[in-house]
């Protein structure tokens, strides 16, 4: 009750649109956006969306104490529950959080903060970002898919990756086409497994 009291403290001191200054006289209308998600109840998150889809996240405490700013991003300006989730993607049991982005054939590339449970703060993933990233909870990794039209029509490369503390290697590598003679889609052409199924290649090791 005490934290929703002050919550709503909070909310009233804020106008529901902020203006700040930008670069030259002109000006740029914010809309902060208030989350307060179960599983992580002692944390209170704000999404700050600027109109063209610039974001911040500010991170505070069960006494509204602000603990970080998290910034350098854009999110798509979908329905507020849509914008920010909680998703486990490196399997620690902590929910992580994930920004939606920019969405196409391949899925949305989002924005990630992995939780640190030994300092109680949100980590970037810069890695992750602007790129279509499913987490794969069954095998426990990372599938990041990227086009390569260049090659052929429809043609993409998947890539697979597992966590080692707070590394991400990569294990495996998959590239699929279109049979230009019978359009037969994602047929596998070529398999570069990391751990040495077809051949040894050393593990790449990404941050």
């Amino acid at each position: 009750m005490i934290k929703h009291f002050f919550l709503s403290l909070l909310l009233l001191s804020l106008a529901p649109v902020v203006h700040a200054n930008v670069v030259g006289e002109s000006s740029a209308t914010y809309k902060e956006i208030f989350y307060e998600f179960k599983e992580m109840p002692q944390f209170l998150i704000s999404a700050m969306v600027r109109n063209d889809g610039e974001t911040l996240l500010k991170i505070r405490d069960g006494n509204l104490q602000l603990l970080q700013v998290l910034d350098g991003m854009t999110a798509l300006q979908f329905k507020s529950e849509e914008l920010l989730t909680l998703e486990d993607i490196n399997f620690d049991g902590h929910p992580d959080l994930k920004l939606l982005g920019v969405c196409g054939s391949r899925g949305c590339s989002n924005s990630y903060w992995r939780y640190d449970a030994k300092t109680g703060l949100f980590v970037p993933v810069p890695f992750l970002s602007d790129k279509s990233v499913e987490v794969d909870k069954e095998h426990k990794e990372i599938v990041i898919r990227e086009d390569v039209r260049s090659e052929c029509s429809g043609c993409y490369i998947e890539r697979r990756y597992r966590w080692s503390a707070s590394d991400l290697i990569r294990t495996k590598e998959t590239f699929y086409g279109i049979d230009p003679e019978h359009q037969k889609a994602n047929q596998q052409v070529t398999i570069i497994d990391y751990q040495g199924t077809q051949r040894k290649v050393e593990p790449v090791v990404v941050r």
